[in-house]
């Protein structure tokens, strides 16, 4: 059988100093440095070939060389490797060199450049057997400038992860056992060996004759004499700040690369942005500010880096296979700092707000978004302490200009006066691209909305036939799930189970609240109520290992409270274990084509929206407002104009569909309806040893028109209070195990939130 490494690659993907550079002012951290008013660097995306960029480096005569696979766009076979120059700074490409046919189509699981343009790179490589089991290995092979191949023979008990060139052509491989070796380039023979200090390593650098080994320090080796160098303390506490994780997370991009200059100065390039660096210096300069470059964006995986005359190339990932290379270019006449300044607020992390924030600032450079973060996860502040200080701050004008409100007291907001009114907005966007009208009155007040959001969800449950419609509430849907259930097989998969409790919420929630804000004890009873006698129903007859795989999922689940379990995750559990229903939300295209899929594969799958206690409810992400008392009201309210942009919200990471309805056709309409997307899942029942493979087609157009129909009719906001949420989950296990009852849970739940609005 064969693989077709693009296709499966992309499934993996679910990232000499000059004088002009000693010009350019830069942030210094170790000693206090100069500023200056004029000069930054400026981001440029170049032109470049239509390949899938594996690395690039400055060769010794000056040239950039580009090392390329088979494009990801590409469905036709035997697409060659490639090698291609750039004399002009990226301007115009020339191939350079094409690696043998055998290699077409192969798929290397690293690769790398020399200075003197000869490459080298690790080959996976898996044959199936006549049992039908696959026979997997490493090979590793180097290529001249012209493309000639090498192969090495690397002794069987050393496995590379990564390759890596020195100064001189050393060939330097990190192994799969936290050590780091010098491999002969003709012969494979390990010539020294590197061990790592610590008890795990993350990443190698190579910078000239100098080895860095990324684990929880920064460790220095002489690569010709295998001898350790000196602890670099500086550049040691500017990588480790415990802003960036090296942990590597990607087949396809790394979270640091390095390169060097002739002068003896290293650089090296992470989201936070690219350093320059003397070894044993006093000093780590920051030359490009990450925040305000594509390089903080969560769309952006690291490929790699190269320095040539006080500029930097870096290739990158980004929309998922599509490869780019970024080149930043010194300007003069740019303000190192930007005039207009704003701050944007939420209390978790976006990816959408940091991606629109990354593109907004390259379409306004004389504007720097600031993004805080109010729940960092690792300083023990609560979501209450942080709302404490966060209104504090707003209360004395000193609250961030743009707000997204996800988790946050919106109705309290409201009532306040700290949101200002968004209608010119929401107008001036309905004229342009439209707006998805129903889910923009949910924060109205006499006509005047007050927060719009960028994205939504869509709580879903999928199912045989027979049963998709019966249910309108939660009450139907637990007497159905529990008479589905009575012949012993549960109607729910174990993922699903573990998580019923917290899909539930987004739609009982709203239902809790009193008019005045406080909660509803009768109805909180009877969700608490209803939920525990589905999860006990759904419990009777498991296994001991797969009730002691639904409680791992819960504490999951409750864990990361803001996660939200999708159709398309649960797709291959309801499929294995032949169960009825499936729940979860639709997020993207992606929960669309597995109803299709699903469908296609068992003739038997429909969906409507998921009953609770409200009806046609949606769940907002990145709901967003403007501070009343900012003091920059035009800035920030251009930068909420640009969030609801066509632009904006077609760059999708998963966080929901979008609000402007032109996105939303464009994102929807990628394929032909039906159509075969070439993906494909595959997974293994351990306890039956049964197969599952699923191949995934575009949503049919009967799936689309109902979601569409669906989507008009969304008019009711999950609450997203996270204070109520926190209260509920903090009660909810300890219901669900039976160690107090829902009387008990209530009460419980009643106390913190009642102690909360007292406070506030």
């Amino acid at each position: 059988m064969k693989y077709n490494w693009k296709r499966m690659l992309a499934a993996s993907l679910s990232a000499c100093m000059c004088l002009g550079l000693m010009a350019a002012p830069q942030m210094v951290y170790g000693e206090e440095g100069d500023g200056s008013a004029m000069g930054r660097y400026l981001e440029q995306d170049l032109d470049i070939p239509d390949v899938m960029v594996r690395d690039i480096a400055r060769l010794e005569d000056g040239t950039i060389r580009l090392l390329g696979g088979p494009s990801m766009e590409s469905e036709e076979d035997g697409s060659p490797y490639t090698m291609w120059d750039s004399t002009d700074g990226g301007e115009t490409w020339e191939q350079a060199a094409v690696l043998p046919e055998e290699f077409d189509d192969a798929y290397f699981m690293d690769m790398t450049l020399a200075s003197d343009g000869s490459a080298a790179g690790i080959l996976y490589s898996a044959t199936e057997s006549e049992d039908g089991n696959y026979d997997t290995g490493f090979q590793y092979y180097v290529f001249a400038a012209d493309g000639t191949p090498t192969k090495l023979e690397v002794p069987e008990d050393t496995m590379l992860q990564y390759l890596r060139f020195g100064s001189q052509g050393e060939l330097i491989g990190q192994t799969f056992d936290n050590s780091a070796v010098r491999i002969n380039t003709e012969s494979g023979e390990i010539e020294q060996t590197f061990p790592a200090a610590g008890e795990y390593l993350n990443l190698i650098g190579v910078c000239g004759q100098e080895l860095l080994m990324i684990g929880a320090d920064v460790q220095r080796y002489d690569i010709a004499s295998g001898e350790p160098l000196s602890f670099d303390q500086v550049l040691n506490d500017q990588m480790m700040n415990g802003e960036v994780s090296y942990s590597i997370t990607s087949t396809s991009t790394i979270p640091v690369d390095f390169d060097w200059t002739e002068d003896g100065r290293i650089y090296y390039c992470n989201r936070q942005g690219i350093f320059g660096h003397v070894p044993d210096g006093s000093v780590v300069e920051e030359i490009v500010d990450g925040d305000m470059t594509s390089l903080s964006s969560p769309s952006v995986g690291l490929i790699a880096m190269a320095v040539s005359d006080g500029e930097f190339y870096v290739a990158y990932q980004a929309d998922g296979p599509q490869t780019k290379v970024m080149k930043y270019v010194y300007s003069a006449d740019t303000p190192t700092v930007p005039d207009k300044e704003l701050t944007v607020y939420s209390l978790e992390e976006n990816a959408e707000i940091r991606q629109a924030i990354v593109t907004y600032q390259k379409k306004q450079p004389d504007t720097m978004v600031h993004y805080e973060i109010g729940l960092s996860g690792e300083d023990g502040v609560t979501a209450s302490d942080a709302l404490r200080t966060l209104n504090t701050d707003i209360m004395a004008g000193n609250g961030p200009d743009v707000l997204v409100l996800d988790g946050m007291p919106i109705a309290s907001y409201i009532e306040k006066g700290v949101l200002t009114d968004l209608g010119e907005i929401r107008k001036e966007v309905q004229e342009t691209d439209g707006l998805l009208n129903a889910m923009t009155t949910a924060w109205e007040q006499e006509g005047v909305p007050y927060a719009l959001p960028i994205r939504f969800q869509v709580p879903a449950l999928e199912g045989k036939s027979e049963l998709i419609g019966k249910a309108e509430n939660l009450e139907q849907l637990a007497d159905m799930i529990e008479e589905t259930s009575a012949d012993g097989t549960p109607a729910l998969g174990t993922s699903e189970t573990a998580v019923f409790p917290y899909m539930l919420y987004p739609v009982c929630a709203g239902a809790w609240r009193n008019e005045d804000g406080t909660v509803n004890q009768d109805s909180l009873l009877e969700y608490m109520t209803l939920v525990k006698r589905v999860y006990d129903s759904q419990m009777e007859g498991r296994s001991e290992e797969e009730s002691s795989m639904i409680g791992m999922y819960s504490n999951y689940f409750m864990g990361d409270a803001d996660y939200m379990f999708t159709l398309g995750a649960g797709m291959l559990s309801f499929l294995e274990e032949s169960r009825s229903l499936s729940l979860g939300v639709l997020a993207d295209v992606h929960d669309l084509n597995c109803i299709t899929s699903v469908k296609k594969k068992t003739g038997d799958c429909e969906f409507q929206l998921l009953p609770g206690q409200q009806e046609n409810v949606f769940i907002p992400s990145g709901l967003i407002g403007i501070n009343s008392m900012t003091k920059n009201s035009d800035s920030a309210q251009d930068f909420v104009k640009y969030l609801f942009s066509k632009e904006a919200q077609s760059q999708a990471l998963y966080g929901g569909f979008p609000l402007n309805r032109s996105a939303l056709e464009a994102i929807l309409s990628q394929m032909e309806p039906g159509t075969d997307t070439n993906e494909a899942f595959f997974s293994s029942n351990q306890a039956t040893g049964e197969s599952v493979e699923v191949v995934i087609s575009w949503m049919s157009q009967e799936v689309l028109d109902q979601f569409l129909s669906y989507v008009e009719q969304l008019d009711t906001a999950a609450d997203t209070d996270t204070i109520l949420r926190d209260a509920v989950y903090a009660q909810m296990q300890d219901c669900l195990n039976g160690n107090i009852s829902p009387e008990d849970a209530v009460n419980a739940v009643m106390q913190t939130v009642n102690l909360y609005l007292a406070e506030g």
